[in-house]
Parts: structure tokens; sequence; C-alpha cells
């Protein structure tokens, strides 16, 4: 089953003083490089960025954004799914990360393991251990992603091309609200696969971790 992966790098950082949360380089690489070794590693050939022209773009990855910029997650994953070519023509299974979490890789394979076991499955969900559910850290059925956007496509009329323009300032749980999902528990790490790079303070925890 052909596996692609959608990386989120939209965000501004204003937290971190307006930092390229992509470009936050740990172990001479760059959180998005690291990310995208790891998805390739796991079996991921097609792999795209979503976020600014200002990211500097790793070897084995395409970058692509929504336009207008800033249009929410939902956004970017349709515009991350027009750029793999599975709107017109979606096949197998498709993870969606964003690039501030750099624990999410170590979930990829479980992820998508777990879709694959489960041909009835729409989703598999990365969920820590409070129980919440990560959009963001998840693997889904490119098919039934591209049915839900399509519907949500119909009822958002677009002002302009393409026709899924209209699919923005949505948060991802809309997405999938109607989705079998199946639920991967985050591994027991002294550092959440889950925990994002937010805050100075996060910033400093991850840098513990990679031993710097």
């Amino acid at each position: 089953m052909t596996r692609s992966a959608i990386v989120l790098a939209g965000g501004r950082g204003l937290r971190l003083g307006g930092t390229s949360k992509a470009d936050i380089t740990r172990g001479g690489m760059s959180l998005l490089e690291r990310l995208s070794r790891e998805l390739a590693q796991c079996g991921c050939n097609n792999r795209v960025c979503v976020g600014p022209e200002s990211i500097a773009i790793p070897p084995g990855m395409t970058r692509t954004c929504e336009e207008p910029a800033e249009g929410g997650p939902v956004a970017g994953i349709v515009w991350g799914m027009d750029a793999l070519g599975l709107l017109e023509k979606p096949s197998g299974t498709v993870a969606v990360l964003s690039v501030d979490a750099p624990g999410a890789a170590s979930a990829a394979p479980r992820l998508f393991e777990a879709l694959e076991g489960n041909p009835d499955a729409d989703a598999a969900m990365l969920v820590d251990r409070e129980g919440r559910y990560h959009h963001l850290i998840a693997v889904y059925r490119a098919r039934a992603l591209t049915k839900r956007i399509r519907a949500l496509a119909t009822s958002m009329p677009a002002d302009s091309a393409p026709w899924f323009a209209g699919v923005r300032d949505m948060a991802a749980k809309h997405l999938v609200s109607e989705f079998d999902i199946v639920e991967v528990a985050e591994q027991d790490t002294s550092l959440p696969e889950s925990r994002d790079i937010d805050t100075p303070a996060d910033l400093r925890a991850w840098n513990a971790r990679l031993g710097e």
C-alpha cells in the first residue's frame, strides 16, 4: 500500500519570537529535515511540506501553501492532498503531522501499521495519556479523506478556483467527525510524542531530550 505524508509548517511561532519552527536546527538537522528523513524510513516516498516559501525544504520533499496563507490546519491538509495528487486519484494512506511535534515521527510506523491492519477504518490517530486525540499526529486513508474534503467543499462555496479553496478556517476535528478511528496509544516516555514546541520551555525540554 502506498504511503504518503503531509507535514504542516504554517504556524508563525509567535510565542517563540516569530521563529520558524520548521527551521529550528538540532543535531545538525532542522526539525523539518529530521521529520522528512524519519517519514522516508517508514516508507513515505511522497512527502510534502505545507508552509511559506521561506522554509528550507530538504531533499526528497516538495512544498506547497494554501492560498491565501494561514488558512488553518484543514486548509493545510487539503492543499497538501492536492500537491500529492490525492484529491484526484486517492490511494493508499497518508500521514498528517505537525512539524512542531518532534516526537510525532516515532509514532508514524505504529499509526501506519494500525490503519493498514484495519481495512474498515478511516484513520489511525495518536491518543495521549489523558485520552486526547491528536488529529495532526495521525494516518488517514486517502479515499476517506478525499471524500470528506469534497463534501466540505460543496457546503462551503469558494469565490474562486480551485474547487477546494473554500475549505479553510476550520479545526481538524471537524474534518474527521464521521471517521472510524483506530486509537494508537502514546508511548510511555519521559517526553510525550505529542508534546509540541510552542514556548521556550518546550524548546528547552526537547533540547534536553536531544542532548543539546
